[in-house]
């Protein structure tokens, strides 16, 4: 797939989420949740969140990872260092936990279980 048909099947699911069907949220699998994936470079930038760093002149602001469905997102902490760290690569904050793991599609999992259990959608 090339990229701009990865953009556009990117965006259809987006929209398919956003809309919804007439008797509720829309049905979505694993696999077309992982296809929802932006990389982008700012999260508090792509997002608009606020953020305890100033924007324009903080590059602890500039935090890396990936955006689902348009409104969901992980956070990429930059690759794993050297040493055993008990903090993994990749993280999601959900209420008031924040789990991580080096594995990116562990992570997108629970991501996806948390968003359904949360009627973002409907597993498919």
């Amino acid at each position: 797939m090339n990229d701009f048909e990865t953009r556009s099947r990117r965006a259809a699911l987006c929209e398919r989420v956003r809309r919804g069907t007439s008797t509720g949220p829309a049905r979505l699998t694993f696999d077309e949740f992982r296809a929802t994936a932006l990389p982008v470079d700012d999260l508090h930038g792509a997002l608009g969140v606020d953020s305890p760093y100033d924007y324009e002149t903080d590059p602890r602001d500039r935090t890396a990872g990936r955006i689902y469905i348009g409104t969901l997102y992980i956070v990429d902490n930059g690759p794993p260092a050297s040493d055993p760290c008990p903090y993994g690569r990749y993280s999601v904050p959900i209420g008031n936990d924040e789990p991580a793991s080096d594995s990116l599609e562990e992570i997108e999992r629970i991501l996806y279980d948390w968003a359904a259990s949360e009627r973002f959608f409907v597993r498919a």
